[in-house]
């Protein structure tokens, strides 16, 4: 079965996302359980409408989200997730020419740190969609009470 390619404008920059291949997705999704528990509050309510994506959440819901990271990881831990989430991103330039992404990190996001999080969330869209609506559908077993929110 061939990767799902996707691209995605942002920020005037076209970025093509490859689905990671399978063994190099797994530990991605380990590292994504980690701040699973962090994110899922702040994103629950932002992609409950049908069809809604995490590419497509507004700037207000991605800086919660970003604060959510930085009380999880460590400054070392973040850079090594997003080594291992942007691996198989790749910017393409107006000539058509795909450039790896994170060789150039450095130079091409600098300033750019709200971009940085909007691809963020498009390429764990493009990996893992199919994987959270699937979590989504998956019935609760009898005698399992789900934790309640924070809010109640």
């Amino acid at each position: 079965m061939a990767l799902k390619v996707q691209s995605k404008e942002i920020g005037g920059v076209v970025y093509e996302v490859q689905q990671h291949p399978a063994r190099r997705a797994l530990r991605l999704v380990a590292r994504v359980g980690k701040l699973g528990k962090a994110l899922g509050g702040v994103l629950e309510g932002a992609l409950s409408g049908k069809g809604r994506k995490l590419a497509d959440l507004d700037v207000a819901v991605v800086l919660e989200a970003i604060g959510a990271v930085f009380d999880v990881l460590t400054p070392d831990e973040q850079d090594a997730f997003f080594a291992e989430l942007f691996a198989c991103t790749a910017i393409v330039e107006p000539t058509g020419q795909r450039v790896p992404l994170w060789p150039v990190f450095d130079a091409r996001m600098q300033g750019r740190a709200l971009d940085v999080y909007t691809l963020a969330f498009f390429v764990l869209e493009v990996n893992f969609r199919d994987f959270f609506d699937g979590l989504a559908s998956v019935p609760v077993p009898a005698g399992v009470v789900p934790s309640p929110s924070p809010s109640t």
